[in-house]
């Protein structure tokens, strides 16, 4: 297999799934609140957004960060043999100390994006990398991560592609170091470029910054040759290789990819987020609260109803002590054309918001409110240990790929180590990490057991 193949393969792939990454748009839209000009009943009409979508979301977004980061240690670090008992002990408070350290792994502010795209797009890509002195968790919009229609699982497909755009600085950088090929670098920068409309319309519509600089799409695909052993390749979007392809720069030989769902889809590494169990619920009710501003806008309206031929101009011109000369009352009446008071759309509006809460899962006592006015403590207790089980199905499902994520991290450590780290960190209890770093690459999967300590139980317990 050829960059040309390959890049093809890729480029077939992203448009195979526009359908679905348009849908991705309208989620991260429908989060975000943006509503698109509305002219209908008039030019103008109420076009507000209920924050229904971005309630959910991050209800759920801070559930599960409490969840996975609220107690101590986040990693469990289990012995597989008798003799490893002291090494699971110190590399699990090594792993709590980097964990935190912002110069280090830093993991919390590293997945807080990990984990909101998962509840925003139902899944969410982390890629684990060693830079700057440490391994790193980055989180990958699923738009750049481009698999096969086909994949259940990243290490097993065929090949598995990373999009990065990079604007005209990095790639003459990544050039002058020889990381890429210079003249390869050097076409792409002769193309003429036009800033790329998905980054314009996610910076200019999110943050309104204006994009005048050009972005450069380059891949790093990761594939499988015919020894069953993965390589990696620096494409350009024209099948050009950036950098020779090489094996597997990672000693564990996985692809540095995990995945995790919202809620599973079958047969899919796709799973369902928020605002796609909220999507059709979502427009009901900005609808039904939307009609109900317009009827309360027409409600605002007092206008004339006149008989032709008395001499009444229209507009007429109305202010405080105006007077109206008329040869009968009767020439001149008001009405109404909206309906004035509040209208039973309130009822329905709240029923419709009543179904999203049910198929999210989020309730009042998911966002800190009583349901009622006098709960019982053991009746409020008992509802939200059962309002947790849908949390607890969600974090099940994250759980393994952020074990799996840490665990790659533990073996770029072990791979990349500079000796004397523990024991800057964590000073004597240091020495059984320097011990464990310094074993063969592979045998602390033969070791330890990683596992997330994340339970609904310790914030029961809090709340008791």
């Amino acid at each position: 297999m050829d960059g040309q193949e390959l890049i093809e393969k890729v480029l077939t792939a992203i448009d195979e799934r526009r359908t679905l990454e348009a849908r991705w748009t309208k989620w991260s839209e429908q989060y975000e609140g943006k509503t698109k000009p509305k002219n209908f009943p008039w030019p103008k009409a109420s076009n507000v957004h209920v924050a229904l979508t971005s309630v959910h979301v991050d209800a759920m977004y801070a559930r599960i960060m409490g969840m996975l980061f609220h107690q101590r240690p986040i990693v469990s670090v289990r012995p597989l043999r008798p003799e490893a008992v002291e090494e699971a002990r110190a590399l699990e408070e090594f792993l709590e100390v980097v964990g935190r350290n912002p110069l280090e792994l830093n993991a919390i502010v590293s997945l807080c994006p990990w984990i909101l795209t998962i509840c925003k797009m139902g899944v969410g890509f982390l890629k684990i990398v060693y830079a700057y002195g440490s391994p790193r968790f980055i989180n990958i919009s699923p738009k750049d991560l481009i698999i096969p229609p086909y994949t259940t699982d990243l290490q097993t497909c065929d090949w598995v592609a990373h999009r990065v755009r990079l604007t005209e600085a990095q790639l003459k950088e990544r050039a002058r170091t020889n990381f890429y090929d210079r003249e390869v670098v050097e076409q792409m920068l002769k193309s003429s470029k036009q800033p790329d409309a998905e980054e314009v319309e996610s910076l200019e519509g999110k943050l309104g910054i204006s994009v005048r600089e050009g972005l450069y799409e380059v891949y790093e695909v990761w594939v499988r040759n015919e020894n069953d052993e993965n390589e990696v390749w620096w494409l350009t979007k024209e099948g050009q290789e950036l950098k020779p392809h090489t094996t597997n720069p990672y000693k564990h030989g996985l692809r540095p990819f995990v995945s995790a769902p919202y809620m599973p889809r079958e047969d899919s590494i796709y799973g369902i987020g928020i605002p796609e169990m909220l999507e059709h619920i979502q427009e009901e009710v900005n609808t039904i609260h939307n009609q109900r501003r317009d009827n309360a806008t027409l409600a605002n309206i007092k206008c004339f109803k006149a008989r032709r031929g008395r001499g009444i101009k229209s507009p007429l011109e109305l202010y405080p002590g105006a007077v109206i000369w008329v040869d009968d009352p009767n020439d001149i009446q008001e009405f109404f054309i909206g309906q004035a008071g509040v209208s039973a759309s309130m009822a329905e509006e709240a029923q419709v918001i009543s179904y999203g809460e049910r198929r999210t899962g989020i309730s009042d006592y998911s966002l800190g409110m009583e349901a009622i006015a006098r709960p019982t403590a053991s009746g409020t207790l008992a509802l939200i240990q059962e309002g947790n089980r849908r949390f607890e199905i969600v974090t099940l499902l994250i759980r393994p790929a952020l074990a799996e994520a840490y665990m790659q991290a533990v073996q770029l450590y072990q791979q990349y180590y500079p000796e004397g780290k523990a024991f800057l960190l964590m000073g004597e209890k240091g020495e059984a990490v320097e011990r464990l770093m310094r074993f063969p690459e592979g045998n602390i999967r033969e070791r330890l057991w990683f596992e997330i300590v994340a339970s609904s139980a310790s914030l029961n317990r809090d709340i008791e």
